[in-house]
């Protein structure tokens, strides 16, 4: 099934990072939502940020340095408000199973190679 996104709700669009825009469609659908509202930014949010800590950042930050993780920030899913993707919503508790399951399989793989 292809990913239909809308972002004609989105009040900044024009203001959103480049590469936030190329990752938020699989951040929402990795967390199990299709809309974010101002009702359920916060969770989104929450949820996405639970990911990342298992899992690393979705998106790179360069610097100096090199590459370094970029975290997700509230800010930017704040201004992304009225964005929407043919997702299906997941209750908490779907969510956290779909969470816990993606690591122990991949935890799984890392054992059968060492």
């Amino acid at each position: 099934m292809p990913v239909i996104w809308d972002a004609t709700k989105v009040e900044k669009w024009d203001e959103v990072d480049p590469a936030l825009k190329t990752t938020i469609d699989f951040q929402l659908m990795e967390v199990g939502f299709g809309t974010i509202t101002e009702a359920n930014a916060r969770e989104v949010f929450d949820r996405i940020s639970f990911v990342e800590k298992i899992h690393g950042p979705y998106r790179n930050a360069h610097t100096e340095d090199g590459l370094e993780p970029y975290f997700t920030k509230p800010s930017e899913i704040r201004m992304l408000i009225g964005y929407s993707v043919n997702v299906s919503n997941k209750a908490v508790t779907s969510f956290r199973t779909k969470v816990w399951k993606d690591h122990v399989s991949n935890n799984t793989r890392k054992w059968d190679k060492d």
